[in-house]
């Protein structure tokens, strides 16, 4: 579920860098920090989804593979 949505703004910073690419040299100054700003606050969102993704994947190995094992060797 977490890929779908780190998807969605990938694609959407794509979309935003693309247009801010085209139309830079057009755009006032206020106008580039702003959409540079957006941009930025959802690769901080992207990144988030991202450490919460491995956040999971470390909780799953541990309770998976580490817990079973442990409760084995102190079962002897």
């Amino acid at each position: 579920m977490l890929c779908v949505y780190v998807a969605a703004l990938l694609k959407e910073i794509d979309g935003l860098a693309e247009d801010y690419l085209n139309n830079v040299r057009t755009m006032s100054g206020e106008i580039r920090k702003e959409h540079l700003a957006k941009i930025e606050k959802l690769f901080s969102k992207s990144k988030e989804y991202g450490d919460d993704k491995v956040q999971l994947a470390m909780q799953t190995y541990e309770m998976v593979l580490i817990r079973p094992f442990k409760s084995q060797l102190c079962a002897c």
